[in-house]
């Protein structure tokens, strides 16, 4: 059917990963490249076609957002390291229960003594290797920072929100400064409830209001069993 085949912004592949059911095939959809609001556009675009042709995600299925990081200073990666050492959990408890044990994105490896001492950072995250929910071995790989954690969706509304905070957690936390960041730690164990958790990691990497209000009713859904 011409109607399903992929867009010339997207490519459909084999992924063995996969785990599908009696008579169905496995699919990995892929975009190229996007930027700004029309790449958003295409994807709602997209995903619509595929569900209307029946297509699904089950529990083997994840998603995977690369963010490019081909400027990022040595001292920017050692930045956001720290913020994902911060804030690594808050990102857990925006995905499906499927990915809390999965091992194709674990939790943040590295310890504190790494993330707030002197060390080559960059050694380190060759070391782990990239099956982790927030990966930078695709640093060394594509010269992105990959984030593994969310589950397959074909909602555009799951995937959107979850691409703006990917992307203003590289594009906003990478300016923070050193002191900043021990001050965000400090503050960030001072969050009794997930929802303030949820809220002060959108405050400090400057999540638009309308995407943190999104994220803190979708983390409440998923403790409620929703997918």
């Amino acid at each position: 059917d011409d109607d399903v085949r992929p867009s010339p912004d997207f490519v459909v592949s084999d992924d063995g990963s996969i785990e599908p059911a009696d008579g169905e095939t496995s699919l990995e959809l892929k975009t190229v490249i996007f930027s700004g609001d029309r790449g958003l556009q295409r994807i709602d675009e997209e995903l619509a076609k595929y569900r209307k042709h029946g297509a699904r995600v089950n529990h083997s299925c994840g998603m995977h957002v690369h963010i490019d990081a081909s400027d990022l200073t040595r001292r920017q990666v050692k930045t956001l390291v720290k913020l994902a050492y911060v804030f690594d959990q808050v990102f857990a408890s925006l995905v499906a229960r499927s990915r809390k044990q999965n091992n194709y994105c674990k939790a943040f490896p590295f310890r504190r003594a790494q993330c707030f001492k002197r060390c080559d950072i960059l050694a380190a995250i060759r070391a782990y290797g990239r099956y982790y929910g927030i990966n930078f071995d695709a640093l060394n790989r594509h010269r992105t920072i990959e984030f593994r954690y969310h589950h397959g969706t074909l909602d555009a509304e799951k995937v959107i929100n979850w691409l703006i905070l990917c992307l203003s957690f590289v594009e906003h936390g990478r300016t923070l400064k050193a002191d900043r960041i021990l001050r965000v730690l400090k503050t960030s164990r001072k969050q009794a409830t997930l929802n303030r958790r949820i809220v002060y990691l959108c405050k400090t990497v400057k999540v638009p209001k309308p995407v943190t209000r999104y994220l803190v009713k979708r983390a409440n859904d998923l403790q409620q069993g929703g997918i």
